[in-house]
């Protein structure tokens, strides 16, 4: 990821340098538009690599709850629905956890 990262940084440089449209940029170097438009929008909004991802698994639940599990190593187990249960390692950031369980609940 990071190699093509670095290798659309220099395209998007080039794209903006061009004065093209992105129509005619991305046809004459045979790339799709949507993929010009998307890495546009990735740099532009800091990328992929600005945010950290975190495994995820998908459990059924009955009863919201929040617990820490020391069977666990501690980690933090969330039940913001009955379809959503999220377990965060121990020492993250209460802020991350807030933060992702709003997100998720604004596209669920």
């Amino acid at each position: 990821m990071r190699r093509a990262r670095e290798i659309w940084v220099s395209i998007i440089g080039q794209y903006e340098k061009s004065g093209q449209t992105q129509e005619a940029f991305a046809a004459a170097r045979g790339i799709p538009v949507g993929t010009l438009r998307s890495w546009i929008y990735k740099l532009r909004q800091g990328g992929a690599e600005s945010t950290p991802m975190l495994p995820v698994r998908v459990i059924a639940s009955t009863a919201p709850t929040a617990r820490q599990d020391e069977d666990e190593g501690g980690a933090v187990e969330l039940v913001v629905d009955e379809w959503l249960r999220l377990r965060f390692p121990r020492g993250t950031p209460p802020a991350l956890i807030a933060e992702v369980t709003a997100r998720l609940r604004s596209r669920c």
